[in-house]
């Protein structure tokens, strides 16, 4: 599928969240919905098709790879439709857009957040190792992708006692400025 720019009811930029079959991705595709639904903004759900080397991803009919490849794209637009489903069904009024496009991950999710609203990435637990040391995809999100990116864990329960760490990273620029209508008291 290909992405349709302006997507969204009045041309609404929409909140993105990468797609994958982990159960990281899973925990970044509700907090995506949630917040798409808080934002009054539609959501776009992406799944990056990563293909082999040596594969075709638009074979000619007469070519060897046609049934191969063929597969290989219906299994990963099963990815996206098995993420969208649960989401239609739980937010009925919520705008889902739910594509795959060819090329790896980091590449398609920065080009998605080139017209979104925000994008959105599920993360293992320890979301701060694997942003800033293990997960180049991180990196180069928060460094290249042309909105905010929010990077979510899991959901965890926690007791009384303990407290919870939000990071937020500001880099001066427009989109991580406070407007002074919005600021609140310090």
């Amino acid at each position: 599928m290909a992405t349709v720019p302006g997507f969204g009811s009045h041309g609404l930029k929409p909140v993105v969240v990468g797609v994958s079959r982990s159960e990281a991705s899973k925990a970044g595709v509700a907090w995506a919905a949630e917040e798409a639904v808080l934002r009054h903004l539609p959501l776009r759900l992406v799944h990056a098709l990563e293909w082999p080397p040596g594969a075709e991803p638009h074979p000619h009919a007469a070519h060897p790879q046609r049934t191969w490849s063929a597969h290989f794209r219906a299994g990963d637009e099963m990815v996206v439709r098995e993420a969208a489903n649960p989401i239609r069904e739980r937010h009925p009024h919520l705008e889902v857009d739910a594509p795959t496009a060819d090329g790896p991950r980091a590449r398609v999710l920065v080009q998605q957040g080139a017209e979104a609203a925000l994008l959105v990435v599920g993360a293992k637990p320890n979301v701060v190792e694997q942003l800033f040391v293990v997960s180049p995809l991180g990196v180069t999100l928060t460094a290249h992708a042309g909105c905010p990116v929010a990077v979510v864990g899991p959901p965890q329960q926690a007791s009384d006692d303990q407290q919870q760490l939000i990071v937020v990273g500001v880099d001066g620029s427009a989109n991580s400025r406070v407007h002074d209508g919005e600021r609140r008291s310090e």
